[in-house]
């Protein structure tokens, strides 16, 4: 079930990735969310998201914020970590997302998912 603050903000948002995007963004919610119903803490499209910011001086501790679920700070730190490792591959590699993806073991299209997603500028552009 979806709360009616959530569902208002679902409808509120022009979905540019179209009805893949929506869909994604109700599966991740159910999978992260804790109870029976989806509020607007569980729907916040990754493409609404503001990039995270670098991990800076090698810890997690400025990104930790106690005030939060368990879930929802350990998902902070795993988007800075995804973020600066993509920055950092995709210039190791120039900006070349075949061999970034190949390094990194993943699809080319899972690579420019993830930095279309943090905000990286698509090197195919």
């Amino acid at each position: 079930m979806v709360a009616p603050d959530a569902m208002a903000r679902l409808k509120s948002y022009p979905w540019p990735g179209n009805v893949r995007e929506l869909k994604n963004t109700l599966e991740r919610a159910a999978s992260l969310s804790d109870g029976t119903e989806l509020g607007v803490r569980d729907l916040v499209p990754s493409s609404q998201r503001t990039p995270p910011q670098p991990l800076l001086g090698g810890t997690a501790e400025g990104l930790v914020d106690a005030s939060l679920p368990f879930k929802e700070a350990k998902q902070r730190v795993i988007d800075a970590f995804e973020a600066v490792y993509l920055k950092a591959l995709l210039d190791k590699h120039g900006q070349n997302v075949t061999r970034s993806a190949q390094a990194a073991g993943l699809t080319r299209y899972h690579l420019r998912e993830l930095a279309k997603r943090y905000g990286i500028r698509d090197p195919g552009d």
